[in-house]
């Protein structure tokens, strides 16, 4: 069974799994909300303090990374892969996590994608996730080139997020990495890193677009199955939402594979944007198959 770990904060009266554990970095003080300002001496936390790890739901309360009030809000927690990661956000803030700076995101896939906004940054080591709708609870799944993270989210309740209980940033901390053997030598030739793609002949680039310049990618296309966006790499990447035919818009899987973010799906438009930008690419060849010979008919007299 997975350990559950709650990121941003933890109401006692929604815990039902017992007493929650602070883990802190060597060197680095546990310290309360009422003591921060005070001259109340800290004390240092030992490794001894940790939780067993033996407890099906273990649970532990990130730390500040320093004793400074502003960085509380800046929290850690250390990555094992046998964890599910709970966290809580705030309508109207965001918060980055930020993996490791030789990690890149390739795929991710949230639950309902109606209730959290999630985008990550073009080198593919930071994400960022905010809810989008009120009492928002769903799971989402990172999966890099290095690692999986399973989270589950939940929108905090208005109370807990007007007492500034927000977590600004989470930073994930790793064990070390087992020494590897002599690498193997690399071939020589330079690599493609977008050797991927699909062919030119199967590519439909038929797209139009209104609204931000700013926000238009260099290149977007799709093959029938998934679409394809590319920006200059001097622009960051805007957040990509499928347009439905209710003109609603709905979060997309995507993936980050070399210079480009493959959506894993083909839409009539997709909404981008960053901040109060936004812009709509349109499809101009997207069309829907109608029923042949071959389909279901419809039945007489039913409704």
């Amino acid at each position: 069974m997975k350990r559950v770990l709650p990121l941003l904060f933890l109401l006692p009266a929604l815990v039902p799994f017992g007493a929650l554990a602070q883990a802190a970095d060597p060197g680095q003080t546990r310290t309360s909300p009422a003591q921060l300002g005070q001259n109340v001496p800290a004390r240092p936390v030992r490794d001894s303090a940790r939780p067993p790890q033996a407890t099906p739901y273990s649970e532990r309360t990130p730390v500040p990374l320093s004793d400074v009030d502003t960085d509380s809000r800046l929290r850690y927690v250390d990555y094992n892969s046998g964890e599910i990661y709970r966290l809580a956000g705030c309508m109207g803030f965001q918060t980055t996590v930020t993996l490791a700076s030789n990690e890149h995101v390739d795929t991710v896939s949230i639950g309902d994608s109606s209730a959290w906004q999630v985008t990550a940054n073009k080198r593919g080591d930071l994400m960022f996730l905010k809810p989008t709708a009120a009492k928002a609870f769903t799971n989402l799944t990172v999966i890099t080139d290095k690692r999986t993270y399973n989270f589950e989210l939940r929108s905090a309740p208005e109370a807990e997020c007007n007492k500034g209980r927000v977590a600004y940033e989470l930073r994930f901390r790793y064990p070390p990495e087992a020494p590897v053997g002599t690498p193997v030598a690399a071939k020589k030739g330079p690599v493609d890193p977008n050797a991927f793609l699909p062919p030119v002949e199967k590519r439909n680039t038929a797209y139009s677009y209104s609204g931000a310049t700013e926000l238009v990618p260099l290149r977007v296309f799709d093959d029938g199955l998934s679409t394809y966006f590319r920006w200059s790499a001097s622009v960051s990447t805007p957040a990509v939402y499928a347009l439905n035919n209710d003109n609603s818009e709905s979060i997309v899987n995507y993936s980050a594979r070399g210079d480009y973010l493959v959506v894993e799906q083909v839409a009539r438009a997709f909404v981008l944007r960053r901040g109060t930008l936004r812009a709509v690419l349109y499809n101009d060849a997207y069309k829907v198959e109608g029923l042949d010979a071959q389909s279901p008919r419809p039945r007489k007299g039913a409704k």
